[in-house]
């Protein structure tokens, strides 16, 4: 009788490649513990860790951080109008008046 294959997600394979990638357990323990194979492993670890410079290098090019950056400038341009006011309540200049 053949066995079916299996699928995994992707969310599977990105925990059990970064769990090997910490090398708190051996591929093999891995392996093991997640019902696959140890070279199913390995193969699942190759790509993550060619694709961690990316994560660092190009971020600005895909567009998700400046819709950060914006609301971030935006928060800030909020929070610094409200400073002085914040600043004269916390000092007692207004409770002065």
């Amino acid at each position: 009788m053949s066995r079916k294959r299996r699928r995994f997600s992707a969310e599977f394979k990105a925990k059990v490649a970064l769990e090997a990638i910490k090398g708190h357990k051996t591929v093999a323990e891995l392996a093991g513990e997640h019902e696959v194979h140890p070279n199913q492993i390995s193969q699942w670890k190759k790509p993550l860790i060619e694709s961690l410079p990316e994560v660092f290098g190009r971020r600005r090019e895909r567009g998700g951080p400046q819709i950060l950056d914006s609301q971030y400038r935006d928060q800030c341009a909020v929070e610094s109008h409200m400073l002085p006011a914040l600043t004269t309540v916390s000092t007692g200049s207004v409770m002065n008046k």
